[in-house]
C-alpha cells in the first residue's frame, strides 16, 4: 500500500495498534510523523514514527526528553543514520 492519504487515515484512525504501526512505517508525511512521534500514547507507534523522521532538531529533543527508553533509543539511532555516525 502506497496511497499516502489512505495511510494517513489508517495511521490515525484504525483501531488496531499493529495496523496503525504498519501504516506509520509507510508514511512520508513528515508533519504527521512528527505529531505521532511526540503525541501518540503507544511507545511502539511513537518509535515507528521516530524511525521515519528527518528533522534532526526534533530527533535530538526526543532522544533527550522522551520518557520511554525505547523511543529515545530509536531517536538516537535515527540521528546516527542521518549523520552517518556509529552508535554504541
Amino acid at each position: 500500500l502506497t496511497d499516502q492519504p489512505l495511510l494517513r487515515k489508517i495511521a490515525v484512525e484504525h483501531e488496531d495498534d499493529g495496523v496503525r504501526r504498519t501504516a506509520v512505517e509507510k508514511l512520508t508525511d513528515q508533519p504527521l510523523l512528527e505529531k505521532i512521534a511526540v503525541e501518540h500514547e503507544d511507545y511502539w507507534i511513537r518509535a515507528a514514527a521516530v524511525k521515519k523522521l528527518t528533522d534532526q532538531a526534533l530527533l535530538a529533543k526526543i532522544a533527550v526528553e522522551e520518557e520511554d527508553e525505547r523511543v529515545r533509543k530509536a531517536a538516537k539511532l535515527r540521528l546516527s543514520v542521518i549523520q552517518g555516525l556509529a552508535v554504541d
